[in-house]
């Protein structure tokens, strides 16, 4: 009876501390998620680019609509999704992207244009006229973090020169006052 006891008393203890280390570790896996589940920005995006029979869309406003959303220009006919080629017709090569009615399939498509209007789209490779055709919307706005803050990374050109550049050097007099910049504009002494 003690050797038997003595026995189930170390596997009691083995047992708990072995739940103990479990519990530890699901908390720390779970809590490593929420805060990657946080980190995933938020985006929005625009309604979806219907190239329909007699739309007015310019060939240009496509094409900057295509470099946008990232697709790249070809010189010969696109042979993977997310390529262009421009020229007396646009002929683009569809990414996959999930829109309102469903999932959209990549796939080839050319469009023909009359002057500035669209003439008709078309399956390269049957000929076939394509209807409800559409393109993927364009990201209007990335939210991050819990207060889903926007972020727009800006060059330094963009910022008024007053924000980045030093407003004393060590060329100037040190008995002079010192003078700080603040990005609000004001001057603080010291």
């Amino acid at each position: 009876m003690k050797l038997a006891l003595a026995s189930v008393i170390p596997l009691a203890i083995l047992g708990v501390a072995g739940l103990l280390v479990l519990s530890v570790a699901s908390y720390r896996i779970a809590a490593r998620f929420e805060a990657r589940e946080q980190e995933s920005p938020t985006r929005i995006y625009g309604r979806a680019f219907a190239l329909e029979r007699g739309a007015v869309m310019p060939a240009d406003d496509i094409v900057a609509r295509l470099k946008r959303l990232g697709y790249r220009q070809t010189k010969a006919d696109p042979v993977s999704p997310g390529e262009y080629r421009s020229g007396r017709s646009l002929t683009v090569y569809q990414r996959a992207f999930d829109a309102p009615g469903g999932s959209v399939a990549p796939r080839r498509l050319r469009i023909h244009h009359a002057g500035r209007q669209i003439e008709w789209v078309e399956d390269p490779a049957t000929g076939d006229d394509i209807k409800g055709c559409i393109l993927e919307p364009e990201v209007v706005a990335t939210l991050y973090g819990a207060n889903q803050e926007d972020r727009t990374v800006l060059p330094l050109a963009e910022f008024p020169r007053a924000w980045w550049t030093p407003s004393w050097s060590p060329r100037t007099s040190t008995s002079s006052p010192i003078r700080a910049s603040t990005p609000l504009g004001s001057h603080a002494r010291r």
